[in-house]
């Protein structure tokens, strides 16, 4: 019989205290969380994650994190009504993932002690693991988190009304895979009409130079475009019905490429994706930031920056790209978080060792051909 209970003990990493709690064949009736007092905001914000699926969250404060005498004689307290009553004895268990290191130690000595269960949630296999007693079978989690949970849980506000779920048809899906196709040829115009669409906000209309009305790439692309109804192209200017369509020109449609194969990935059930975004705004702490494509695999979070500018010539641009991402890992999903950046252009072999050395995949100019097999190597 499953334990009705888990002691559970808060540290920056929330997931696998809440994904074995909102697992349907695993769920308690209640949550317990031993909180030192450096990691109340962490507390309420996994209480406010389970409460919602009916579960019981209720706090048990110890006063020092790194006290292994002290956190054992606190655990103990806390068992006796167990201990006093045999019809529930067993019905409490440790997830000894969290905390600090003296924390799992004081309170697996204690469960140990008292012969109750304990198990442990692997963070690279998302699998639940028994430590005691052994002769009980370790599970694969079910994938219930959801990516406004996850985000909640790790202290980021997500904006309503911000995120993209949707993907385009397969016919203005082959517009991108045509660009793709030919970007070779294509980036250097490509890059052009991303600066003509950004001079045509608030306006939406911006004329073309003799030089670039010449420019026979640059007009193809154009076409390209027109003829999937995103602008209208008159031969000397450029016209967008709306805001929707000229952020789509203006790199717009590389994130919903990208959605669209990651959906795919899904589709095919290659990976375990649960969760999946594209354009959601975050908030931490007063900083905003979007983000383009946003998944959840194993309940891991996976952040996609996409870019179809030049990366090499606009000074600096690239770092700054690595740098943006390699922060939003760490604040926005913790240890387990994984980023990529998609670009339609190469970089400097700077920013790909800086990409490198932060974890960062790139997917980059010709590499954008394979972009399934690299997203599902890279989540492998």
């Amino acid at each position: 019989m499953n334990p009705t209970v888990h002691l559970c003990l808060v540290s920056d990493q929330p997931t696998p205290n809440i994904t074995p709690a909102l697992d349907r064949s695993f769920r308690p009736k209640r949550v317990i969380l031993l909180v030192s007092p450096e990691k109340q905001r962490q507390a309420q914000q996994i209480r406010q994650v389970l409460q919602p699926s009916g579960i019981r969250v209720s706090l048990w404060q110890i006063d020092d994190a790194m006290d292994v005498e002290h956190i054992r004689l606190r655990v103990l307290e806390l068992l006796q009504p167990f201990q006093n009553n045999p019809a529930v004895a067993d019905d409490i268990a440790l997830n000894a993932t969290g905390g600090t290191k003296p924390m799992s130690i004081a309170a697996y000595e204690v469960f140990r002690d008292y012969g109750l269960p304990i198990f442990y949630v692997h963070p690279g296999k998302d699998r639940l693991i028994w430590m005691h007693p052994s002769d009980r079978v370790s599970f694969a989690l079910e994938d219930r988190i959801h990516l406004p949970q996850f985000f909640q849980a790790h202290g980021v506000e997500v904006e309503p009304g911000k995120m993209n779920r949707t993907i385009l048809p397969d016919e203005q899906h082959q517009l991108s895979v045509r660009i793709i196709g030919n970007l070779s040829r294509l980036s250097k115009a490509l890059g052009t009409l991303n600066y003509l669409a950004n001079k045509a906000e608030g306006s939406l209309r911006v004329t073309l130079s003799q030089g670039e009305r010449s420019w026979s790439e640059l007009t193809e692309l154009i076409g390209l475009f027109a003829d999937c109804g995103w602008l209208s192209f008159d031969g000397e200017a450029i016209c967008f019905d709306n805001e929707k369509s000229r952020f789509f020109v203006n790199g717009g449609w590389l994130e919903q490429h990208v959605m669209t194969v990651v959906h795919q990935i899904r589709n095919q059930q290659r990976q375990h994706i649960h969760d999946l975004a594209q354009g959601l705004v975050v908030n931490r702490g007063g900083v905003r930031n979007e983000l383009d494509v946003v998944f959840l695999n194993d309940n891991s979070l996976y952040l996609i920056e996409c870019k179809t500018g030049d990366l090499v010539t606009n000074k600096g641009v690239g770092g700054q790209v690595v740098y943006k991402l390699d922060s939003l890992t760490d604040d926005l999903g913790g240890l387990r978080a994984r980023a990529m950046l998609v670009s339609c252009r190469h970089l400097k072999k700077a920013d790909l060792e800086r990409a490198k050395q932060a974890g960062i995949r790139i997917c980059s100019d010709s590499g954008l051909k394979n972009l399934q097999s690299v997203i599902c190597q890279w989540l492998a």
